[in-house]
C-alpha cells in the first residue's frame, strides 16, 4: 500500500514539475507572450517621474514558470533558479525594430540564459537570443 502511495506521488510530482533549462553555454527555446516593459533606469532605477531614465525591453511572459540548472564553477550562473514567469530578452540584432509586429503575439525564443547580474536586467534570469518568431503553439 505504501509503495503505491509512493509511486502515485511521484508520478503527480513529474506531472507537475516546471520544465527546467540550463544555463549558457546551452542552447534553449522557450515560446511566450512576447510584452514590453518600461523601467526606470539610472542614475537611481527608482522612479522615471523623479528623474530616472526609462528602459524600455522586451520580455517573454510565459504560460508556466520555468526552472534553471545551475553550473557548477559558474561563478555567475551557478545557483539554481526556480518559478520564473517571465524573461527578459536580450536583442543584438535590431530585433525591436525588425520584429516589433510581434509584441502582443505568442513567440519562439531562441537562445542562451543567464542571471541578471546588473541594475538593467529586471528579470532573474536572460536570454540572449539568437532568434526570435511566432510560435506554432
Amino acid at each position: 500500500m505504501i509503495l503505491a502511495i509512493v509511486v502515485a506521488w511521484t508520478s503527480v510530482s513529474a506531472i507537475s514539475a516546471p520544465p527546467c533549462f540550463h544555463f549558457e553555454p546551452a542552447v534553449t527555446s522557450i515560446s511566450g507572450i512576447l510584452v514590453s516593459k518600461t523601467y526606470p533606469g539610472p542614475p537611481n532605477y527608482e522612479d522615471i517621474k523623479k528623474g530616472d531614465q526609462p528602459e524600455t525591453g522586451w520580455y517573454l511572459k510565459l504560460a508556466e514558470p520555468i526552472c534553471l540548472v545551475g553550473t557548477l564553477g559558474d561563478e555567475l550562473n551557478s545557483e539554481d533558479v526556480a518559478g520564473v514567469s517571465a524573461v527578459q530578452l536580450v536583442l543584438t540584432h535590431n530585433e525591436y525594430v525588425t520584429h516589433a509586429r510581434l509584441v502582443g503575439k505568442r513567440v519562439m525564443a531562441t537562445g542562451t540564459f543567464f542571471r541578471a547580474h546588473t541594475g538593467h536586467h529586471h528579470t532573474p534570469v536572460l536570454l540572449t537570443v539568437t532568434s526570435l518568431g511566432v510560435s506554432a503553439k
